[in-house]
């Protein structure tokens, strides 16, 4: 695998973003991972193809995001610090919890220890962290490694509907079509992705919604003592109206509520139920 490495190393020199560190080992473990799966009989996790039927029947009928704003039972206003109060009740007490300022530049501490500097930064792994360091998958110490993540606390579900790599022809023009259709009904990429919170929210309660800072909506789905089975057939509805995937993976790191992107904008809390976490401790 090393070959394999220096070629994708060079490969992604100019891929006009910051690689975190150990990003192309991970991929080639995980890659190899995989074809072992398939050597041995053992079949990888497949998520449902998009349906873009369903997508533009929940469009058609969903909130926009400003209404989305307006049913929040907790409503910021303009309080400038939204983060110490959201993280507060997300994780109560003082766990250890794995925070970013870019997905290359993090640490795990206790809670505490962030105290005053949430705001600023970008990523978390939306579960406590069992131990502070952990071993990577290509045998490497880490602070961010699925080793030393806990339980997951929250299935947090992304929505963004930005262009992937992996589409295909076909799946890019559905995809145009969804937005072209919402445009005409005045709604924008923003809008989709709250609509489409709101329809998961009939199914899993739904404790908060997390704007990016750019074209992306997560939303906080409460997990602690769930199934693997339960929580693995809801992503899988999430996932084939338009969900990202990669949050499914128990370490991957997600907006910080009230955060700061790299570009400063604010990461806006937009939907908060605290009394739902405060029933489900």
């Amino acid at each position: 695998t090393a070959d394999v490495e220096s070629v994708l190393k060079q490969a992604t020199s100019d891929c006009g973003r910051e690689m975190r560190r150990n990003e192309v080992e991970d991929a080639v473990q995980n890659a190899a991972m995989l074809i072992n799966q398939g050597a041995s009989g053992k079949s990888a996790p497949r998520w449902a193809v998009r349906d873009y039927d369903q997508i533009l029947r929940i469009v058609a009928k969903g909130p926009g995001v400003e209404e989305i704003k307006q049913r929040s039972p907790r409503r910021f206003e303009k309080e400038g610090n939204q983060s110490e109060t959201v993280i507060d009740a997300l994780f109560p007490g003082n766990p250890l919890l794995c925070v970013g300022r870019s997905a290359s530049e993090f640490q795990t501490r206790p809670r505490e220890h962030w105290r005053g500097f949430l705001h600023q930064m970008q990523f978390v792994v939306p579960s406590p962290m069992a131990t502070q360091v952990g071993t990577t998958k290509a045998g490497k110490l880490s602070e961010h490694t699925l080793d030393n993540t806990g339980e997951r606390a929250f299935l947090v579900i992304e929505f963004d509907f930005k262009k992937r790599e992996e589409d295909d022809h076909e799946a890019r023009l559905e995809e145009d079509w969804v937005l072209r259709q919402a445009r005409g009904w005045g709604k924008n990429v923003l809008d989709i992705c709250a609509s489409l919170h709101a329809e998961l929210a009939k199914y899993w309660p739904l404790a908060l919604i997390v704007h990016s800072g750019s074209k992306s909506l997560h939303g906080w789905y409460p997990s602690l003592g769930e199934t693997k089975e339960a929580l693995a057939r809801f992503m899988r509805y999430a996932v084939s109206i338009g969900a990202d995937p990669a949050t499914w993976t128990r370490s991957q790191f997600v907006r910080i509520p009230g955060g700061r992107r790299s570009n400063g904008k604010r990461q806006e809390v937009l939907y908060f139920r605290p009394e739902l976490l405060e029933a489900t401790k």
